[in-house]
């Protein structure tokens, strides 16, 4: 899962339209766990879209 930008203090909690909270990044991936679909060997982008490599 790669959540995108988010605030933390490994960044110095930068802001911006793009960054998340972790409140934010949280749901995201929670929602990707209880979804009940296999995403095993799967990257998932914030926006909810695979990346293909």
């Amino acid at each position: 899962m790669m959540p995108g930008a988010v605030s933390t203090d490994l960044n110095g909690h930068m802001t911006g339209d793009f960054v998340k909270t972790p409140v934010q990044a949280a749901e995201l991936i929670v929602n990707f766990v209880l979804d009940d679909e296999n995403h095993n060997g799967q990257v998932i982008n914030y926006d909810g879209t695979l990346s293909v490599y």
